[in-house]
């Protein structure tokens, strides 16, 4: 007794520091407090003593509390800043920056309907995560996740052991943070925001792979086949996965990305030659790179290397050699620079992707 109670306790705390990491907000987390109420509600409505259930409540008295301390650094912010605090979440969830595109209630449904879908049938189009429009798991990993769906629907009836049932409800909760992109539903599935899903998927899947397993029995032969099986999944698994991670979603995603870490080389190559970046400059342009991340390529991360065109000329103000990089399109920025710097030298960066070229203009004088 004991020792089960140790072990309900290690769980409390575990559920203590998941409840702070959700109310910190972190997307894959956002919904960890509300799966934290739902498991001890789980919990006590399966305990028949009442003895175990006032227990119970002491604890989960006892998570609050340390949720709180976890909370509290941003709980500050909250305070300070509550025009800030939590304005991405609904900026999605209501009207903060667009109107909705419909009733409320029939994008949830259609949102949770999709987002249901996710892992054996299509994870959405955002490109920059996912391979789109395609199930977010591989084959082997899918038809495993089914069979665990089913196999703890069958378990839970016969057995009523709560954390079947919590495996199961953790998942639509876990999946909120993407389901409750109303505003902008084109955003949903998304599957960094339904990332904390991830961990009872793959449990589940698990759970089917071990369920398949024991279905054998323990004799020799047929322990022997159910490990050869398994080698067998999982190498199909592991090469399905190579190829989505490695092909599928690396090359598409290199070409629809900007070459940020280009220019991060070329950052590095002048701080190699001139000893300085301070005086390297990217001209911002719409829809082209985000100018913080070169930088982050070069090393430099605390600095952004926008300079606007019609604030070109303040460089004036800083002594040579500099740098400025454009995107090729923007011929405006070099007629502006070959006015400031009539000497200056214009090189063209063949990028390996195809429509990625950008222009360096050196002023050296």
């Amino acid at each position: 007794m004991r020792g089960l109670r140790t072990h309900n306790r290690n769980n409390f705390i575990i559920a203590g520091i998941f409840l702070g990491l959700g109310l910190h907000g972190y997307s894959p987390f956002r919904m960890m407090p509300i799966l934290v109420v739902v498991a001890f509600v789980l919990y006590v409505l399966h305990l028949r003593s009442k003895e175990y259930r006032l227990q119970t409540l002491w604890w989960f008295l006892i998570v609050v509390i340390m949720s709180v301390f976890v909370f509290a650094p941003l709980m500050r912010y909250w305070i300070s800043r509550p025009d800030l605090f939590g304005y991405r979440a609904f900026s999605r969830l209501g009207n903060v920056e667009t109107e909705l595109p419909g009733p409320a209630w029939q994008i949830f449904a259609s949102n949770l309907y999709k987002g249901l879908l996710m892992f054996n049938w299509d994870d959405g189009q955002i490109w920059v995560h996912s391979v789109t429009n395609r199930p977010a798991l591989d084959l082997i990993t899918a038809a495993l996740f089914l069979l665990g769906v089913v196999f703890l629907i069958v378990r839970y009836i016969r057995q009523r052991d709560w954390r079947d049932l919590l495996l199961l409800i953790s998942i639509p909760i876990l999946i909120m943070p993407s389901v409750l992109s109303l505003a902008y539903p084109a955003e949903n599935p998304a599957l960094n925001r339904a990332g904390g899903a991830s961990i009872p998927v793959i449990l589940i899947a698990a759970l089917a792979l071990d369920g398949f397993i024991t279905s054998f029995g323990p004799e020799g032969k047929r322990k022997f086949i159910a490990y050869a099986l398994t080698g067998v999944m999982l190498a199909t698994s592991a090469f399905f996965n190579y190829d989505l991670v490695f092909h599928q979603f690396s090359e598409p995603y290199k070409m629809a990305a900007w070459n940020t870490s280009e220019m991060g080389r070329v950052i590095s190559d002048f701080r190699d030659k001139y000893g300085r970046t301070d005086t390297v400059w990217i001209v911002p342009y719409p829809y082209w790179v985000d100018t913080r991340l070169p930088g982050v390529w070069a090393g430099i991360p605390n600095r952004d290397f926008a300079l606007f065109q019609d604030r070109l000329a303040d460089s004036l103000a800083f002594p040579s050699p500099k740098l400025f990089i454009y995107w090729e399109v923007d011929a405006e920025t070099e007629r502006i620079l070959r006015d400031l710097y009539p000497n200056g030298i214009v090189t063209r960066y063949t990028s390996e992707f195809e429509g990625k070229d950008f222009y360096m203009f050196l002023v050296e004088e």
